[in-house]
């Protein structure tokens, strides 16, 4: 078995305190300002085995982010200790996910595992009726949650969500896994203000906006007048979309609304437009029938894309 050099846990001494060299960097104050430019690698770092240990450029670019400032100078370094002992087997977390996982969220360490954490995982895990696996792609995918207390933050997040959009237990569930930071948003700023946006702008049905949030959970999270409602307005007047075909697009398309149109759309409408020579009303033809290819790359559009893409404007 391949051990990385980054965090080498040597056999169990309970008057030791094991940690991450990053997390003991911050008891021993190494870490007081940010770091700019490349990270400097603890001793031993060997950046060849580093890279066959495959670790991710989210984990480097919390280290360049990290400072003593984030971690509470009062958690006592034992207890810091004793989560990363208890929280890498219960989620089966290997070494770089327990590194990664405390560089994103240092607070962790200052929570009490038996008290706080393993609680609030069993309760999580039985609301949503997770497995295992399930559990741990969660919380490595939202660590902040271990921060959260269920029955404050979590149940009344999961309730809102869950009445708001008419969700069945396995539909909520599939969103939370989709987005998990869903647990910590609240139904005054989030649940209510974008989709009610949302679902005025197009004209939904409550089962159309279901089916949006169901299969975009990120609209959730998104500011409607900053993000949402300028990119609606610049398709809609791009290829001159009326409301119902707008929404036509939308509904089709949801993951539109995560495109960005400067970078994304229009990029793809010339590039579509420029490779089959199509006049206007053609490629707004063309995206009626098959709204995927406001997302397609023109270099990686395959011959058979470009045939059905040239049917569809006839």
């Amino acid at each position: 078995m391949l051990v990385s050099p980054l965090y080498h846990k040597p056999s169990v001494n309970r008057n030791q305190t094991i940690l991450p060299p990053t997390v003991n960097s911050l008891f021993a104050g190494a870490a007081k300002t940010p770091v700019t430019g490349d990270v400097v690698p603890p001793a031993g770092y060997d950046r060849d085995v580093s890279a066959r240990a495959c670790i991710d450029d989210e984990v480097l670019r919390a280290e360049r982010k990290l400072t003593r400032s984030q971690v509470d100078p009062g958690i006592d370094p034992a207890r810091a200790g004793d989560v990363c002992e208890s929280l890498q087997p219960r989620l089966s977390l290997s070494e770089l996910e327990l590194r990664k996982m405390v560089l994103v969220r240092p607070q962790v360490l200052g929570c009490s595992f038996e008290a706080s954490i393993a609680p609030l995982l069993v309760a999580l895990q039985s609301r949503l009726v997770l497995s295992e696996a399930g559990l741990k792609k969660l919380v490595m995918r939202h660590p902040q949650v271990l921060s959260l207390s269920f029955e404050a933050n979590i149940m009344p997040s999961l309730a809102a969500l869950q009445s708001r959009l008419a969700l069945s237990e396995p539909e909520l569930k599939k969103v939370v896994l989709a987005l998990p930071s869903v647990l910590s948003y609240s139904y005054e700023a989030n649940f209510e203000p974008s989709p009610a946006a949302l679902q005025s702008r197009l004209a939904l049905s409550e089962p159309a906006l279901k089916k949006v949030v169901r299969r975009l959970p990120q609209v959730l999270g998104c500011s409607f007048e900053s993000n949402i409602a300028p990119s609606l307005a610049a398709l809609q007047s791009r290829l001159s979309l009326s409301d119902a075909e707008l929404r036509k697009v939308v509904l089709c398309l949801p993951s539109v609304l995560s495109y960005s149109f400067a970078s994304n759309i229009t990029p793809s409408l010339a590039a579509l437009q420029s490779r089959l020579s199509m006049s206007e009303h053609e490629l707004k033809r063309v995206v009626l029938a098959f709204p995927a290819v406001l997302g397609y790359s023109f270099e990686a559009t395959s011959p058979l894309r470009w045939r059905r893409c040239s049917r569809g404007s006839r």
